[in-house]
Parts: structure tokens; sequence; C-alpha cells
């Protein structure tokens, strides 16, 4: 048995099978790290998405009932004011910085829309009944995406 111990080889051997103990350790330690980080990121991006819905729910009858004021009033509505037009503006410019709520062909639609009301709202002449449609026929799609559901799954 004392041999074994002063014997230079097996001393060798010995150090060679720790050194390859302790590689192998640091591998898995660095795996773990990166897995556990992996892990941390999306747990964030889940929270934010989880606040970005429940704030949501919170905010969405006022948001209905919003839009379907601004659908009433067009529809009975002879002229349009700028005042109308700013107020259906921000409440689809609120709707779409919603992130991570709605699916892709729906921020697609909203941003469209938002796009679409921009343009109309740089006109310096009074709205035409051209635009209070597009205003109806956009505010009854922001209805429609709000009334989906997907992002309460």
């Amino acid at each position: 048995m004392k041999g074994i111990f002063e014997s230079t080889i097996m001393g060798n051997l010995i150090g060679v099978i720790s050194l390859i103990i302790g590689i192998l350790s640091m591998i898995l330690t660095i795996r773990t790290l990166k897995s556990a980080t992996k892990i941390q990121k999306e747990m964030d991006k889940l929270k934010i998405t989880t606040f970005s819905k429940a704030k949501f729910i919170i905010k969405k009858p006022k948001l209905e009932k919003d839009i379907d004021k601004y659908i009433s009033t067009i529809r009975s509505a002879k002229t349009l004011s700028r005042k109308l037009y700013m107020n259906i503006y921000a409440t689809i410019m609120e709707i779409e910085k919603v992130n991570d709520l709605f699916g892709e062909s729906d921020y697609i639609v909203l941003h469209r829309i938002g796009l679409e009301l921009k343009k109309i709202g740089t006109k310096t002449e009074a709205f035409s009944d051209a635009d209070s449609q597009v205003f109806l026929d956009d505010l009854i799609q922001v209805k429609a995406i709000i009334n989906k559901g997907d992002y309460l799954l």
C-alpha cells in the first residue's frame, strides 16, 4: 500500500483524474448557469406579459365604452370635430401600445388604422363623409380585436 502512494505514476494518475473531474464540473456549472439565465429571461418576459394582460383587462370596459360612444357619435353626427378625432386616435394608440397582448395580425391592423387616422388628421379642411366612414370602419375593427379575447389565453 505504501508503494502505491510513493509511486510517481500513481500520483500523476490521481492528479489527472482530479483535473478531469474539475474540468467536467466547470463545464456542468457553466451549462447550468446558461440554463438559469435563459429561464430567468423567460420568466421576466412572462411577468411583463402577465402585467400587460392584467392592466389591459382592467382598462377593457372603459375602452369598449369609449369606442361604443365614438361609434354612436359618428353615426349621428353631421360633421366630425377635431376633438373627437383626437380622442379616437388617442384610444387606438393606447390599445396599440400594449405589448405582447394581441396577435401579430391584430397589431398590423391596429398600426394600419393608426397610420390611416394620422393621415386623415393632417388634413386642414373639414372631415368628409368618407372620413366618417373610415373612422366608423376602423372603430368597428378595433372593437372586434378587443372583443376577440385571444389575449386571455
